[in-house]
């Protein structure tokens, strides 16, 4: 309840520099980190690599993804983003989370890797969990999205 109820306001949190050095941004909502991530990878043609260890869950998550309490958005995600996945080692409950329709959900930044560590640390404070969850990575120009 406490999550749903706080606000993605972190412009009130940043300096100008520290917003300056986010480059996109997206709230973690009804497409799941899969499928907001992939919009971001294309709108900008890169890959985006994620690392599965980092990212941040609910204390119940696993609980409740391995019992399977999944929605149909669960499985629209997956097959949403299915072409995008590239070499993605994902089993079991971190398969589900990637996919998780969550409503406010949180947002997915995509921040100069110069900053990262900086916005990071200013954010913490107010929003927990915030974290460095991966990379950007120039590819081919096809977009892409992985997790390992």
């Amino acid at each position: 309840i406490e999550s749903m109820c706080r606000l993605n306001n972190i412009v009130d949190y940043l300096d100008e520099h520290e917003l300056s050095a986010i480059h996109a941004a997206t709230d973690i909502t009804g497409f799941g980190l899969s499928g907001h991530s992939w919009q971001m990878a294309k709108a900008s043609e890169k890959t985006f690599v994620f690392s599965s260890e980092a990212l941040p869950t609910f204390s119940r998550a696993q609980e409740f993804l391995e019992k399977e309490f999944l929605t149909k958005a669960h499985r629209t995600n997956r097959e949403y983003t299915a072409s995008a996945m590239v070499d993605s080692d994902l089993s079991g409950w971190k398969s589900h989370i990637v996919h998780d329709p969550q409503t406010s959900g949180g947002l997915l930044l995509s921040v100069a890797k110069s900053e990262a560590a900086r916005i990071v640390e200013t954010l913490k404070g107010h929003f927990p969990g915030v974290t460095q969850v991966g990379q950007v990575r120039i590819n081919d120009g096809e977009a892409k999205i992985m997790f390992q």
